[in-house]
């Protein structure tokens, strides 16, 4: 009997815990399985919560059309990954019609064209929807959304796109991923997947729940900080091609300055590779302010013409067209001046006559 009623009392204190909220209409739910090869993982011991509730939720934003742009206005513009968080330590943010999950960021690319979010399921989802849009804050219209089934999404935590009209941002500017979901049951829904302790430096987590609906940070002792996993996506435009200024003539083993310039239509920092045309490159050096004239030295040791390439990429990798300038490498001026003076010693009446009109 010693042995029996710790044990029996542990028990009761395990499934009390596990039954107190521990903060009003949070979802928080632990993940226990396998890990994905696409994400960082961080080690937890922190008790599986869940607590849903049964409210109408009365938050319901506009569009705000006008800021949405169509893919016919792309131009050819490569779609690149803008800001995103992609650790996650096992637990998940509950999302439900009455309680709405939101991470704010701030975009470097001037449109948004889609995100991904780090989503796993419990239970039975068939029938419902989430829906994910993209606000200038938390209690103002929809800048764009998009509503997914989901069925779509995995038991085990998995990337899943939200591919919503392309949309203009301001770099620099705060603005927030807000997700929605249907009421459900309980033991069933859909989570998104968050880490502790502030893991990206430009925004954080948010919750809004019934009855009241006011938005607070998702920090608390057991999570505290948290940030949701996510990526943005947007349009970036490659640098300009570089220009390049420097002596078009010169001579062998004399070192010379060329300098490179271009310009980003973000703004963003850029980076330059130099081909000197004589089997030698400067790799990609950088990063440079766009618009910041960049003088890199380079002498030739063999005589010829030599094409000078430089390209420029910037924080995101979009590499621009080759900019050119040819060189021309001829003798020195001390060698052809004693090929000339050993042919007129060869004819000397020529010389005379070339020295009466100072041409010598």
């Amino acid at each position: 009997m010693k042995k029996i009623m710790p044990l029996f009392l542990v028990g009761i204190l395990v499934s009390m815990l596990l039954t107190v909220p521990v903060s009003p209409a949070i979802g928080l739910i632990e993940n226990n399985k396998t890990k994905t090869n696409n994400i960082n993982f961080c080690e937890d011991n922190l008790i599986s919560l869940y607590q849903p509730n049964t409210y109408n939720n009365p938050l319901n934003g506009k569009s705000n059309i006008e800021n949405e742009i169509t893919n016919s206005e792309n131009y050819g513009r490569d779609e690149v990954v803008d800001q995103q968080q992609t650790t996650f330590c096992y637990y998940g943010w509950g999302v439900y019609d009455n309680q709405w999950i939101a991470q704010s960021f701030k975009p470097c690319l001037n449109v948004i064209t889609k995100v991904e979010l780090y989503l796993f399921k419990q239970g039975i989802v068939d029938g419902i929807q989430i829906t994910v849009s993209i606000r200038d804050s938390l209690n103002g219209g929809d800048l764009t959304s998009i509503s997914v089934d989901a069925t779509i999404i995995h038991d085990e935590p998995w990337w899943i796109e939200f591919d919503f009209a392309n949309t203009f941002t301001t770099p620099g500017k705060t603005y927030y991923i807000v997700t929605r979901g249907p009421e459900i049951e309980e033991g069933n829904g859909v989570y998104w997947g968050y880490n502790k302790y502030n893991p990206y430096e430009n925004g954080e987590a948010w919750c809004a729940f019934s009855p009241e609906f006011d938005w607070h940070l998702l920090n608390y002792s057991y999570a505290p900080e948290c940030d949701c996993c996510f990526k943005t996506y947007g349009w970036d435009d490659p640098p300009n091609i570089p220009t390049i200024e420097g002596a078009t003539k010169g001579t062998k083993g004399i070192e010379y300055n060329y300098t490179f310039s271009t310009t980003d239509y973000e703004g963003h920092d850029v980076y330059f590779y130099i081909n000197w045309g004589d089997d030698t490159t400067s790799g990609w050096i950088g990063p440079y302010s766009s618009g910041q004239q960049v003088t890199v030295a380079h002498k030739w040791h063999n005589e010829g013409k030599y094409l000078i390439e430089a390209k420029a990429k910037d924080t995101y990798g979009e590499e621009s067209d080759w900019g050119t300038l040819e060189v021309t490498m001829p003798r020195s001026k001390a060698t052809s001046s004693s090929l000339l003076l050993r042919f007129l010693e060869r004819y000397p009446l020529l010389n005379r006559l070339l020295q009466r009109i100072n041409i010598l």
